[in-house]
């Protein structure tokens, strides 16, 4: 009697090994995109996202979208501390942009009390034109000065 396959349903593109090691596992893998996003494409802020590679900031990212967006801009490896959401984009963002995370957690509550407890006063928030408050928020109420860059 044949393994009976399972069917898991991804709101993003996934890499083709990946499809395959499920497949292997027996999982099928739905990938339909819900959100379609596009990288900003604008001369300035591709200047100043290379500039700002230049400095030494603390930065995080909140998405996967945000990682590809700046590091698709940036030609050299930042001089940036890196805080992260999720497993995923940490890793994405070591990867991309050749640094280590300070900090990551799995949701943005748990990340700012990171970032707080850190001591930061300064952040580079990359992210999107849509996004949630709760980081933003949180990191503000506790006197950290967080600039919002909209890459995606």
């Amino acid at each position: 009697m044949p393994k009976a396959e399972r069917t898991i349903l991804s709101t993003r593109p996934l890499p083709a090994a990946l499809l395959l090691e499920a497949a292997a596992s027996g999982f099928v893998v739905n990938c339909l995109s819900f959100i379609h996003t596009e990288t900003i494409e604008d001369p300035a802020l591709t200047q100043r996202l290379r500039f700002l590679a230049t400095e030494p900031h603390s930065v995080v990212f909140t998405s996967m979208n945000a990682v590809e967006a700046v590091a698709a801009q940036v030609r050299q490896t930042p001089h940036w501390k890196l805080y992260c959401i999720g497993h995923t984009t940490r890793a994405l963002a070591e990867s991309e942009l050749g640094l280590k995370a300070a900090a990551t957690a799995d949701d943005a509550a748990a990340l700012a009390d990171r970032i707080i407890a850190a001591g930061e006063q300064e952040l580079l928030f990359f992210c999107g034109n849509i996004r949630r408050d709760t980081l933003p928020v949180k990191l503000r109420d506790a006197g950290i000065a967080l600039e919002e860059i909209t890459v995606y």
